[in-house]
């Protein structure tokens, strides 16, 4: 876990994380009308990073303040949880297993460089029979200089975290686990223990919807709202009877809301209306405004411009590439996945010319 090693278009690998920097440009502008679509016409290069001596690496979010800036988060073999940072130039670890117990890292959150949010879980495994592993939730905060762990009223691995501001920020997880920030201090929320959250998206403290999977069967999913108080159960869905998507939920105005799965969802009129149809599951949506937005999952890489809906082709051939997260501030844009070829794990880095 101390080197690294840097590479140009390496395309034989099995487990890859990519991510792509795009060139789009869009006008600072306020008023929405004046919005200007995202562009489509973008020239791709790549660069690989591989994890040395790594069987396995799972790299499943990833947020940046600017593309000098950009984190993931995921799973590696060899430690529970890992981190990069892209400067521009090189990704670097972060090491949280020197602070943490076994960290898991699942999901990353910013308002700033110097205010990110990180959730997942500390393991503890027990080293004599039974040999049990007990996993408690974590957050932790980056404040510019340090990678700080909160006090909380522990549960079980957190999966999700979202916020509208920095002090209203929500994290859900497995069995029930659900917490809010009020910009001091972290609470527990109350949640159904035979739930786990999958996603959330907050409009303000007394606003927030929720998409929640049983924990133990999890082809059937539950979307609710939570108005600060309670919780109030709006739709659910299943695999083979899909109302809406049941891998993610996102907003990109605090006015539109927006699921994914077996294809895009938009939530109109209390109901969920299908958007776009897709070949294969969606796993990821997000943008920066509502005429730049990108949805990505199996070998899927999805744009809307405002107006309608734009397939990418495939820029690595012959491979079956598990798009994870994006994310995109309107110049540039980076998307993290999976490539499964052969028996080997590496990191791809794409970037505009």
């Amino acid at each position: 876990m101390s080197s690294k090693k840097f590479i140009r278009i390496t395309l034989a690998s099995t487990f890859a994380l990519a991510i792509l920097t795009l060139n789009l440009t869009c006008s600072n502008l306020v008023a929405p009308e004046d919005i200007q679509p995202g562009r489509r016409d973008y020239v791709w290069t790549i660069d690989t990073l591989e994890y040395p001596g790594s069987f396995q690496t799972s790299m499943e979010d990833i947020w940046g303040s600017s593309s000098y800036n950009v984190y993931v988060v995921g799973y590696n073999d060899q430690a529970y949880g890992i981190m990069f940072r892209y400067d521009g130039k090189n990704w670097n670890e972060i090491r949280l297993a020197d602070q943490f117990d076994a960290p898991d890292v699942t999901s990353i959150l910013g308002f700033s460089s110097n205010n990110i949010w990180v959730v997942g879980a500390e393991t503890y495994s027990m080293i004599v029979p039974p040999y049990t592993t007990t996993r408690k939730s974590l957050i932790i905060n980056f404040d510019g200089s340090n990678w700080i762990k909160k006090s909380i009223e522990t549960q079980n691995l957190l999966l999700t975290i979202n916020g509208s501001s920095p002090n209203n920020i929500f994290a859900g997880g497995i069995y029930g686990s659900f917490y809010r920030y009020d910009g001091t201090t972290w609470r527990r929320i109350n949640f159904d223990t035979t739930l786990s959250v999958k996603s959330i998206v907050t409009y303000s403290p007394e606003k927030t919807y929720v998409m929640s999977y049983v924990q133990k069967q999890s082809e059937r999913a539950y979307f609710d709202s939570f108005d600060g108080t309670s919780f109030a159960r709006l739709d659910s869905s299943t695999w083979y009877e899909p109302k809406f998507g049941q891998a993610e939920i996102w907003t990109p105005d605090y006015k539109t809301l927006y699921s994914v799965g077996d294809g895009v969802y938009k939530f109109e009129n209390n109901k969920w209306k299908l958007e776009l149809n897709t070949p294969d599951r969606i796993r990821r949506i997000k943008g920066n405004h509502s005429k730049n937005i990108f949805a990505v999952g199996v070998n899927l890489i999805y744009h809307y411009n405002g107006t309608d809906w734009y397939q990418f082709p495939s820029f690595i051939k012959d491979q079956v590439i598990w798009w994870s997260s994006v994310w995109t501030n309107g110049k540039e844009v980076f998307i993290c996945g999976l490539a499964l070829v052969g028996a080997k794990h590496i990191y791809f880095a794409v970037n505009n010319n």
